[in-house]
């Protein structure tokens, strides 16, 4: 099996927010960019502590190391109401509910 590595502005990124770059948080970081590249948003779900804003901090740092603008908006779902609470992308003008 193939040893997957993070690019080295991951590691840079971790250190530089007092993280350790161990593997398995790079690889993590490197998957939440992979799929950011292909989704407009993301949810980060987990119990207390394992490492969620960690991750997306380390990430958006990384980008700025890239060169690239990073914006981040984290939004409490629980403070919007309703249907209100399916729309999270400014160009989506419709969301289905799941019944």
């Amino acid at each position: 099996m193939p040893t997957l590595s993070a690019p080295p502005q991951v590691k840079e990124a971790a250190v530089e927010l007092g993280y350790q770059p161990d593997d398995k948080f790079c690889l993590k970081v490197s998957q939440l960019r992979e799929i950011l590249v292909v989704r407009w948003s993301v949810f980060l779900l987990g119990p207390a502590g394992c490492g969620k804003s960690a991750i997306w901090r380390t990430l958006m740092r990384a980008q700025q190391l890239f060169g690239e603008k990073t914006v981040y908006k984290p939004i409490n779902p629980k403070a919007r109401a309703g249907p209100a609470r399916l729309t999270l992308h400014p160009m989506t003008l419709t969301a289905s509910r799941a019944r």
